[in-house]
């Protein structure tokens, strides 16, 4: 899952995505392959590649569903996540684990993420403090830059010692908000099965576009003052400076239109969240 880890800045997108190579063992417990993709800045309708990433990855399979548990590395681009993720979702370990790692769990499963992350499998995961790791789904991921080929077991190493320990302490886990928690032990509910995401506001694309909008108007009042005048070339500076509000609107409409609708999917997880804290304040 690479939904927040591939996220950008906030005027630019993610390009040409594409794995490089990988492998994975026997009993398809894990799998490693190597990652890339460009991040493209775009202005109106010029566009280029301003850099490109690669990454080492490791997927481990924990043979169960699990709430989205993300625990963001200082050693890696420091807090690099922490524009892409709402942050009443940001928690604290204890034994100082903030120091490593920017921890997000869901925002109502605080209580279970600690029954997850216990001490043992937090001394696992500060072993591998120079990585991004994340829960998701069934799944362990480990997020690296493109590590050399003679670390590559080591990687993958420390990606099964989390994986055992994290099996160890869960195996009696069960998300009593998920309906079916009675029948079906590892299920997870919905709230809980994926992080609040927020895209960035953009803020410089957006202040480009008013700015322009208002220098138009400004220009377009002083020209049409020029036209009582009497100034024969008051008419087209008007025409031209129309164009500037036209372009500077509509340039601002788009980006905030484009915002509006990357955050609709996480709006409705927030509305989920809510009606969960209703519910319960309720009984």
């Amino acid at each position: 899952m690479f939904d927040l880890f591939t996220k950008t800045g906030r005027w630019s997108q993610i390009i040409d995505r594409k794995f490089l190579s990988g492998f994975s063992d026997r009993s398809r417990i894990y799998r490693y392959c190597e990652f890339t993709y460009g991040v493209e800045r775009s202005f109106d309708k010029f566009s280029y590649v301003d850099r490109r990433h690669y990454y080492s990855i490791v997927q481990i399979d924990l043979g169960r569903q699990m709430p989205h548990l993300f625990f963001d590395s200082h050693h890696t681009s420091g807090k690099q996540t922490s524009h892409l993720i709402t942050p009443n979702q940001e928690d604290k370990l204890e034994y100082g684990f903030e120091r490593y790692f920017s921890m997000y769990f869901p925002e109502h499963y605080r209580i279970d993420a600690r029954s997850i992350i216990s001490p043992e499998v937090m001394e696992k995961l500060l072993e591998a403090k120079d990585y991004d790791i994340e829960i998701y789904g069934n799944n362990l991921f480990l997020y690296s830059r493109l590590v050399k080929l003679a670390d590559i077991p080591g990687f993958v190493a420390r990606g099964l010692a989390i994986r055992q320990s994290i099996i160890d302490h869960s195996q009696y886990y069960r998300d009593t908000r998920h309906p079916d928690s009675l029948s079906n032990r590892k299920a997870i509910a919905e709230i809980g099965a994926k992080l609040v995401a927020r895209a960035p506001f953009p803020w410089l694309m957006t202040t480009a576009g008013i700015g322009f909008l208002l220098i138009g108007v400004m220009l377009t009042t002083k020209f049409i003052q020029s036209l009582d005048q009497g100034s024969q070339s008051s008419l087209e500076n008007i025409f031209y400076s129309l164009s500037m509000v036209v372009m500077g609107g509509w340039f601002t409409i788009y980006r905030l239109r484009e915002w509006h609708e990357k955050n609709s999917s996480s709006r409705e997880l927030a509305r989920s969240n809510q009606q969960y804290a209703q519910g319960k304040q309720k009984k």
